[in-house]
């Protein structure tokens, strides 16, 4: 028999999967995944507010980033290449949605490399790079809410 939720191998007669817990029994499986489903929503939601906390970090970076592009340009030392790259952090900072933090966060951090130098472009870098991983810990969270979701129907 397999289990309802990792999908692993029940011996006939073991009550619950050896490699996840979930109980074997059909009922006792939709009430372990309803339980497994509410963690995960807390999760997402938790990754969720982090998320947010990115978002103005990102905001926060791509504000730095523009300023040092202004401050080049008054001293007349760069060709506004930085200042570009704070407005194309802006608007990636403002298009951080739930549907797609992953994508926005990881183009965040490539645009990010263009201030490799200097404090300023390590706190920008950093700040890019966690916004990655909170992108990725929301999406794993999701993920997994999804799939509780669809094993609970399939049990319905």
């Amino acid at each position: 028999m397999k289990c309802y939720d990792c999908g692993g191998e029940i011996a006939s007669g073991t009550d619950k999967c050896p490699s996840c817990g979930c109980p074997a029994g059909r009922d006792e499986a939709a009430g372990c995944l309803g339980a497994r489903l509410l963690t995960a929503q807390l999760e997402s939601e938790s990754a969720l507010d982090q998320l947010g906390k990115a978002r103005s970090a990102m905001f926060a970076a791509a504000l730095l980033a523009l300023a040092s592009g202004v401050v080049e340009l008054v001293n007349a030392q760069g060709n506004g290449v930085r200042l570009v790259v704070g407005i194309v952090m802006l608007v990636l900072a403002g298009g951080y949605v739930r549907k797609s933090p992953l994508v926005l966060s990881v183009a965040g951090l490539v645009v990010s490399a263009f201030f490799l130098s200097g404090v300023f472009g390590v706190v920008i870098a950093g700040v890019m790079a966690l916004s990655v991983w909170f992108a990725v810990l929301y999406t794993k969270a999701v993920a997994r809410e999804r799939e509780l979701r669809a094993k609970l129907e399939k049990l319905k």
